[in-house]
């Protein structure tokens, strides 16, 4: 049997004559301990389910790395990048990496529908604009973060068949500028032409409560920010209203953000001419291939950068002359619209219709970059280590925290907080078990002379009060735990602590149950403290069984 800690117990349990002295003291620095080990343990609990809201927030918008051709300028303008990429594949087993997917960002001007006021007998529209980034992404973007976070309408649904109106906003931009849901809104682009109007429906209104990022982003069909950047190419073909040198005019035209576009027209050589001349006299199938090159001072012989589109220009000729309507035709030729495709020409001798064909260009093919989701936010630094590796320093990485220093800097200091917490509540928890454990050996003075008496060593005697300081520690840190777990349980079920949201960026307190942290934080205030009472134990040498045994 241990007999020191058979009386280390009985002397916790306390009795008659401990009632009236140190009974007391030994309650408060249980107590002491208690409260200090329910605050450690809700520190480490808001901080870290603090931190973890805000990253996960910043992440949902930007996702945890980021792959572009050239990082974010400060335009915000992605610089454009082929779809199909020869790493996507191998980035897809890495173990971290949860999912791919592809976006792209242009920054654009919002308009408020407007406010009429009559003034004067005239009616007046007072509108607001608001500086914005249209984020534009494709049917495989991960939504699971906004899913939650939808106040009115739905995620829109941008599908890989057509081109859709539809944009998500946020509740910070649908008050300021009165939007509702539904609504048609106006945002301006600004381009090399002038100012691009383009016009939206509001599916959706998102609320995430991080005012530096709900203000600015819309979310939008990711073809929309292809088109407005001009990106790959869309050709086209036309017949020309005049004749030239008796024979038809074929106009060749191209949309794309390239200077030096060049034509293959029937599958023959990349040329400048974007006009041919034919003499067709039964129908014919034109063939168009533009892509676009080099600059002409870039190098000897120009290089392909911009994948091409093909157009086809079908011509039908309904005329029973052998020759070609355009011969002896001088000055413009009336025609008009059967549809957005086909035009039909008349001539003397006959008609002719066009038929225009063609995909949508090979705009589609490029992206703004790619954005890669991870498991978990702790294994970004070495994702992101063996993401840079596959790139060979083809194409800029960036991870979510080099692209937002300030908020994650300010995450970081958080822990600083924590950190003085925990030393000035076990320093506390120290001095209140030092003391108690002092009390108790002066109040047992008589029984240590009485101890040494009998035959025990110092060190028995000292580990009794060890033993008996152990369990008063002990007993701080169950209640302690067991309040500060019901607190985490009561706030994460009902969230009676709420937070203003605007400044907090969270509508309650978040509070994390994180075992490991838990569990380190009893183990090493256990040790710490245990430690520290081998000082106040060192006392009993001093102790003689004669004084001892007549002290009073």
């Amino acid at each position: 049997m241990n007999t020191e800690y058979f009386i280390a117990k009985r002397i916790a349990k306390g009795g008659k004559k401990s009632d009236r002295f140190s009974r007391p003291i030994i309650l408060f620095a249980t107590i002491g301990i208690a409260l200090g080990m329910i605050v450690m343990i809700l520190s480490i609990s808001i901080v870290t389910g603090f931190q973890t809201e805000i990253k996960n927030k910043v992440v949902g918008f930007g996702s945890h790395i980021q792959i572009t051709n050239g990082g974010y300028s400060l335009s915000f303008e992605s610089s454009p990048m082929h779809r199909d990429q020869p790493f996507l594949e191998q980035l897809s087993t890495i173990p971290q990496v949860k999912h791919i997917q592809s976006y792209a960002i242009k920054p654009g001007i919002i308009r408020s529908n407007g406010d009429t006021i009559v003034k004067d007998g005239k009616e007046i529209v007072y509108r607001d604009i608001l500086g914005t980034i249209v984020k534009g992404v494709g049917p495989g973007y991960d939504w699971d973060f906004f899913k939650d976070k939808i106040e009115e309408g739905r995620i829109p649904n941008f599908n890989e068949n057509q081109k859709n109106d539809s944009i998500l906003v946020s509740r910070h931009v649908a008050d300021k500028l009165k939007f509702k849901l539904h609504d048609r809104v106006s945002t301006y682009f600004i381009k090399d032409t002038g100012p691009k109007e383009r016009k939206f429906y509001i599916s959706g209104i998102y609320n995430t409560g991080l005012e530096d990022f709900d203000k600015r982003f819309i979310f939008s069909d990711i073809r929309q920010v292809q088109e407005l950047n001009f990106w790959g190419i869309e050709s086209g073909l036309k017949l020309s209203d005049q004749c030239a040198n008796g024979g038809y005019v074929i106009e060749a035209s191209s949309f794309s953000n390239s200077d030096n576009i060049k034509y293959s027209w029937n599958n023959g050589a990349f040329i400048d001419q974007d006009k041919i001349i034919i003499y067709p006299t039964q129908d014919t199938i034109i063939q168009l291939i533009a892509a676009g090159f080099t600059p002409p001072d870039y190098a000897s012989d120009p290089i392909m950068i911009i994948e091409p589109d093909t157009s086809y220009l079908e011509i039908k000729i309904n005329s029973k002359s052998d020759s070609c309507l355009c011969a002896g035709v001088i000055g413009a030729t009336d025609y008009n619209g059967i549809n957005d495709s086909t035009l039909k020409y008349e001539f003397k001798n006959g008609s002719v219709t066009t038929i225009f064909s063609s995909p949508e260009g090979s705009r589609g093919n490029y992206i703004g970059g790619f954005e890669i989701i991870l498991k978990d936010f702790e294994s970004i630094a070495k994702a992101s280590s063996i993401v840079r590796g596959e790139m060979l320093g083809m194409y800029s990485v960036s991870t979510i925290d080099e692209l937002h220093q300030d908020i994650f800097g300010w995450l970081g200091m958080l822990d600083a907080n924590v950190y003085i917490i925990i030393i000035l509540m076990i320093i506390v928890a120290v001095i209140n078990m030092t003391a108690a454990l002092l009390i108790l050996i002066l109040e047992r003075t008589n029984m240590i002379g009485v101890l040494k008496a009998l035959g025990s060593t110092n060190w028995s005697v000292q580990k009794l009060f060890l033993y008996n300081g152990g369990i008063l520690i002990l007993k701080g840190l169950l209640i302690g735990n067991g309040i500060a777990f019901l607190l985490i349980f009561l706030q994460n079920q009902f969230g009676f602590i709420q937070l203003n949201q605007a400044t907090y960026f969270v509508k309650e307190v978040p509070m994390y149950f994180t075992p490991g942290y838990v569990i380190a934080l009893n183990v090493f205030t256990l040790i710490v403290c245990i430690l520290v009472l081998m000082l106040p134990a060192l006392f009993v040498l001093r102790i003689t069984p004669v004084k001892a045994i007549r002290f009073d």
